[in-house]
């Protein structure tokens, strides 16, 4: 513990940093709020608020709405006598509708035309006319100037600006608002301030003396028509500026020297009947106007308070727009009233954040109520104060203090340190953060906790022990799931002893088995790093960084892809057998054009299954290849359903690193490819008998929806000493089809494809009868019924011409067998055998009349 003090030290400097640059501004303004939501305040019943709602907007449209509805309000409103009207939304571009567009270019070429004086004109001609053509001349010239008079009372209904203007000047008692941007000006303005702003603005001599009020670098004042008229205008600012609550909002604004009110500050100087003479600073204390003292710092910012009504009501009386608009409401109620008008931050988007009403009613009713929250200069000793309790705390008493006395006095030290902070602001209004030296209180006891349990040698946490046996349980539990890398994850943070060697040396077998050599050499470097010598890690190490390339999946570019010159057997001695999900590959048995097959054992039961392999990633990617392992797992699925003693019965599906694999009955036997050869055909009807079986098992799986898609003979085992025949392969075919479509070619031979399979039409079970048809004509002859030199050509063949006679390849067969191949091979599927017990009975019904001759 010697050290403690400095860790202590850093922890000082490092928050210490970080407060000066204002890291913990969002936990100071949370914690403001936070007290000004506990801290109850009244406001003035003076500020009613007329809201653009969303009940408004629903029944109004939405904004902008034309600006005569406002002058409308303004008419309705002051019939009630309030004190003061404010309109806080933008005024600062005129609102020009297309139809007075289209009034003002025809009155402009009214005059253009000179048609403006053709009434004058007409009558000084019609006077040195006969009389007919002189009273012609003089209705035209009277039709004209009631042309003009109309064109321009329609103008002046049309022309929003004006009546808004006409509204204002009707009412004397309306107070603009304006926004603008902060920045630093010097120089003179481009345009002098107009009347309404000069009128209001604040004595500049003495107060940029004393205060610095911020300052504006531009003005977006309402326009010329509505300022003429108004009583005022003042200052709107809001978070697009960098104002709120917690930042504060201020009281003026200083644009090219010139003071100008907010607009909070305007009504409340006005509601009081009082002028700007009656406006002066006060260091340190803040502004005072007339009586009342607001609390203020040098720019000028207050920090108003959040109303709140009786049981979560408004804390100002709130009027819909509509309501008032539509004479809901008697204006009476606004008698001498403060009537603001604009959004609330219950409208719905289109209106600017600044003209929100809560936040100027809360600064009016602050500044009327004298109740602002504020921070005094002298605010900053207590913060000083808190800084230099939580350093005595973390470099003298901490190092001093148990780890469970430690933290209950550092509980107690940051109870004591808001509480110090909430009571003033509960109190008086006095607001100062104690969130630095909190969090400094905080971090650092923590920090001291970590460096003497790493020191102690106890671990990170309280409760290691426990966590180290739970750490291994969950590691042990990955690795019987196949999770490795996780199950290593787990493992390192283990402290190194026996059992830790063991459980990572296992782990590394386990990663060989999986084929991925250049993890368990990861894991075997690991334990060399503790201990060199352990068990065989020497030879491991080397044999694995030699087959680290070999892997389930091979590396791109490796030319080595799994059934096609790759494989999962590696003749290396000492190599664990891999594994596929929970089966040990023990061998090769068989490949073909996309798949090998090897004999594996399910080590859990101790049963020998063929494990047939797709590697996926080879041949598809992307969304392709997502696409395809979920047709892989629906036609396993479907396969796997299937339960028929001629059918091979699938045990399992599943994945290793993007290698799909299928575990079937492992079958005794050789597929019929050994016995198509003219010098190793079967009995006649020893091949019958094998077709009618597969056409049995071809007639269940169309009767469960299940089309084969490639029967032929190497998809079919015999078993010769016990007669038993299995079909296999169901669904592969879906598989490879993918492929075949995407890379344009047909992979392998089509001599078993039926027409309509060769002409991509849709499959029914007929196309697999016509394929065991091919099946049955090779068993018989040693040779396909159609075979060219060009693919093109076979499936021409297939497609248009008739097979060869079977009796002129083999005359020694019983007449029964031709019509039966004839059948089956017919070239329009409607014309073969529908179902393949149809087939199966008429080859059995041979078979069996071959027997009887035989005998």
């Amino acid at each position: 513990m010697s050290k403690d003090w400095l860790w202590a030290l850093a922890a000082i400097v490092v928050l210490g940093l970080l407060s000066g640059i204002g890291q913990f501004r969002g936990l100071d303004e949370s914690l403001f709020n936070l007290f000004a939501r506990l801290t109850p305040a009244s406001p003035t019943p003076r500020i009613d608020l007329i809201a653009i709602d969303k009940r408004s907007l629903k029944s109004l449209g939405q904004w902008p709405w034309p600006r005569s509805t406002l002058a409308r309000l303004l008419d309705i409103a002051a019939t009630g006598n309030p004190k003061i009207m404010a309109l806080t939304l933008p005024l600062d571009t005129p609102q020009v509708t297309p139809g007075l567009e289209a009034l003002e270019h025809l009155s402009m070429r009214f005059k253009s035309e000179g048609l403006s004086e053709a009434p004058a004109t007409l009558a000084h001609l019609g006077r040195r006319l006969p009389a007919p053509e002189s009273e012609r001349l003089a209705r035209l010239g009277a039709s004209l100037d009631r042309f003009s008079t109309q064109l321009r009372t329609t103008m002046n209904k049309l022309d929003q600006d004006r009546s808004l203007g006409l509204g204002l000047s009707q009412n004397h008692h309306v107070d603009l608002a304006y926004t603008y941007a902060p920045g630093v000006t010097q120089g003179a303005p481009e345009t002098p301030l107009p009347a309404a702003l000069t009128r209001n603005r604040l004595t500049a001599s003495t107060l940029l003396k004393q205060a610095s009020p911020p300052s504006a670098y531009t003005l977006d004042l309402p326009l010329n028509a509505f300022l003429t008229h108004a009583l005022g205008a003042g200052a709107l600012g809001g978070s697009a500026v960098g104002w709120g609550r917690f930042t504060g909002t201020p009281l003026a604004v200083s644009y090219y020297g010139q003071i100008l009110p907010s607009l909070a500050l305007l009504i409340a100087m006005q509601s009081l009947n009082l002028s700007t003479s009656d406006i002066r600073y006060l260091p340190e204390q803040g502004l005072k106007l007339g009586s009342l003292l607001i609390h203020a710092d040098r720019s000028l910012r207050i920090h108003p308070r959040t109303y709140r009504g009786v049981g979560g009501s408004p804390a100002f009386k709130t009027y819909s727009f509509t309501d008032v608009l539509n004479g809901n409401v008697d204006p009476t109620v606004f008698r001498d009233k403060i009537v603001l008008i604009g959004p609330t931050d219950a409208s719905a988007d289109g209106l600017p954040g600044e003209s929100r009403l809560e936040l100027l009613a809360d600064q009016i009713s602050s500044i009327l109520g004298q109740d602002a929250i504020y921070s005094p200069a002298w605010s900053r000793y207590p913060l000083m104060a808190g800084w230099i309790l939580a350093a005595i705390y973390l470099v003298w008493l901490l190092p001093l203090l148990g780890n469970r006395l430690a933290g209950a006095t550092a509980i107690a030290l940051i109870s004591a340190l808001v509480a110090a902070s909430f009571y003033p602001f509960y109190t008086y209004g006095i607001w100062y953060s104690p969130t630095g030296p909190a969090l400094l209180l905080f971090a650092g006891f923590w920090l001291i906790m970590l460096k003497r349990r790493l020191y102690s040698g106890k671990g990170l946490l309280p409760g290691s022990n426990a966590n180290l046996e739970n750490m291994r349980v969950l590691g042990l539990a990955f690795q019987s799931q196949g999770q490795l890398d996780m199950a290593f994850d787990r493992f390192r943070h283990l402290p190194i002893n026996e059992q830790t060697l063991e459980l990572l040396y296992g782990l590394a077998l386990d990663y060989e088995r999986k084929r991925r050599f250049d993890k368990a050499h990861t894991v075997y470097e690991y334990i060399a790093r503790h201990r060199r010598s352990y068990r065989d890690i020497r030879e491991r190490m080397k044999r694995t960084q030699t087959l680290s390339e070999a892997t389930l999946t091979p590396q791109p570019g490796s030319g080595d892809k799994i059934g096609n010159g790759g494989t999962l057997i590696l003749r290396h001695s000492g190599v664990q057998k891999p594994m596929l999900g929970r089966y040990e590959v023990e061998k090769e048995i068989g490949r073909g054009a996309m798949s090998t097959v090897y004999e594996g054992r399910d080590p859990k039961i101790g049963r020998t299954v063929a494990i047939k392999t797709l590697p996926l990633s080879t041949e598809f990617q992307g969304e392709e290849l997502e696409q395809v392992k979920a047709r892989f797992y629906r036609e396993a699925e479907t396969a796997g359903q299937l339960s028929h003693p001629n059918i091979v019965t699938i045990y399992d599906a599943g994945e290793e690193d993007d290698v799909a694999y299928i575990a079937m009955e492992y079958l005794k036997g050789r597929n019929l490819t050994h016995f198509v050869g003219r010098e190793d055909l079967l009995p006649v009807s020893v091949v019958l008998e094998i077709v009618a079986k597969c056409a049995l098992a071809l007639d269940y799986a169309h009767r469960h929806q299940v089309v084969h898609r490639d029967v032929k003979p190497a998809n079919i085992v015999y078993n010769v000493d016990t007669g038993d025949v299995k079909l296999t392969d169901f669904g592969i075919a879906r598989i490879t089809d993918a492929s075949k479509t995407r890379t344009g070619v047909i992979m392998g031979t089509p001599s078993y494809m039926s027409p309509e399979q060769l002409a991509g039409r849709k499959l029914d079970g007929r196309s697999d009868l016509f394929s065991l048809g091919i099946t049955c004509f090779q068993l018989l002859t040693g040779a396909p019924p159609f075979h060219a030199d060009t693919m093109a050509t076979l499936m021409y063949k297939i497609t248009n011409e008739a097979h060869p006679a079977l009796n002129a390849l083999r005359d020694d067969l019983a007449p029964c067998v031709s019509p039966i191949i004839n059948k089956v091979l017919q070239k329009n599927p409607d014309k073969r055998f529908q179902t393949g017990r149809e087939l199966a009975n008429q080859l059995l019904r041979c078979a069996r009349d071959i027997r009887e001759q035989n005998l």
